[in-house]
């Protein structure tokens, strides 16, 4: 079953106004937490960042609704250093907590979704709602080097 919503771009894109929200039956909805995770016997997946883009897009958890925004750091909004080779976001209805500690990794979890890189062959738009199936889990040590420009 597919994901029925559509997404609306709001503001100017490369600049601090840009969203990206989702709608579904002419109402704005939360990726974070109105998309079910499951869909069937996949995963619904929040595209976030395209396969060969450096904008550092994510959901905007502290935001009504959590539209998808640019990241901002010490004021600026990020790029990665190079494109990224995968599509990156988010499984909706998820929350990694910053209070439990991984017993493996010895790290706390960083107070949004679950991240997910999506490895297929096509580049996914942001805000892309995609139906995925689990191959791998696994925990990030390190987080990618993100820059500002």
């Amino acid at each position: 079953m597919r994901f029925a919503a559509t997404t609306k771009q709001v503001g100017t894109p490369g600049q601090e106004d840009f969203r990206i929200q989702f709608v579904e039956d002419k109402k704005m909805i939360s990726p974070w937490h109105d998309i079910s995770l499951r869909s069937g016997e996949y995963f619904n997946f929040v595209n976030e960042i395209s396969k060969f883009t450096k904008a550092k897009f994510e959901i905007a958890t502290k935001e009504k609704l959590n539209p998808i925004s640019q990241d901002k750091k010490n004021g600026q909004l990020r790029d990665y250093c190079g494109p990224i080779f995968w599509n990156y976001g988010a499984f909706p209805q998820t929350w990694e907590d910053p209070n439990i500690i991984h017993p493996v990794c010895q790290c706390k979890g960083d107070n949004d979704p679950l991240d997910v890189v999506e490895i297929g062959s096509k580049a996914l738009e942001t805000g892309t709602v995609h139906e995925v199936n689990l191959n791998t889990i696994s925990v990030s040590y390190t987080h990618l080097r993100a820059h500002e420009t």
